[in-house]
């Protein structure tokens, strides 16, 4: 297969979507300065086209809209939705606290 084409029923991973398999995004070659400043540039309200414009004054390489937008969302955005192993472990001992209370009450003198 030449560059750009894919197996029969492959699906690129679209915003949102986590890869299947994990592959490095060559702008987490770039120094941790480039990196920064996409972060800043977005969070000013830059489009991923004028970021790539701009990108030209402060990156080694040049920067596409679609590997910024993807890199972004992988990188940043999606960590950022992810909820902390913290409160998942809170949220199960609350859930577990509420069965057995409730159980207690179903079954009195049973639940120990």
């Amino acid at each position: 297969m030449s560059r750009g084409e894919h197996r029969p029923g492959y699906k690129r991973p679209r915003t949102g979507e986590p890869r299947r398999v994990h592959q490095h995004f060559w702008i987490n070659t770039l120094p941790a300065k480039v990196r920064d400043r996409i972060k800043e540039l977005r969070a000013e309200g830059k489009t991923w086209e004028e970021i790539a414009e701009l990108s030209r004054e402060f990156s080694p390489k040049r920067l596409a809209p679609s590997v910024l937008h993807r890199w972004f969302d992988v990188h940043v955005q999606q960590p950022a939705r992810r909820p902390e192993l913290g409160d998942i472990e809170k949220l199960a001992s609350l859930i577990a606290d509420r069965i057995f209370e409730r159980l207690k009450e179903l079954l009195p003198g049973r639940a120990a």
